[in-house]
């Protein structure tokens, strides 16, 4: 495991920290350095970082989880 890995709780967490790096780095350049920022759309701002939370959480949790079919199945008789 590597440094990064290791300071993260999950990878989850580090896919999501990834993300929100990426979508700040965005709204940066979109923004022209955050010289240009809609005080009024700022709830739009934070409600868009806690969707991209949320989302890469929930994907990373359906990727990760074992594959149903491969598991051996009870059979009722």
């Amino acid at each position: 495991m590597s440094q990064m890995e290791r300071s993260f709780y999950s990878k989850a967490s580090m896919y999501s920290f990834t993300i929100i790096l990426v979508l700040i780095f965005l709204m940066w350049v979109g923004t022209g350095q955050f010289s240009h920022v809609d005080m009024m759309l700022f709830g739009y701002l934070i409600g868009s970082l806690v969707l991209a939370i949320g989302m890469t959480i929930r994907i990373c949790a359906w990727a990760i989880r074992p594959n149903y079919l491969s598991s051996p199945q009870k059979k009722f008789q």
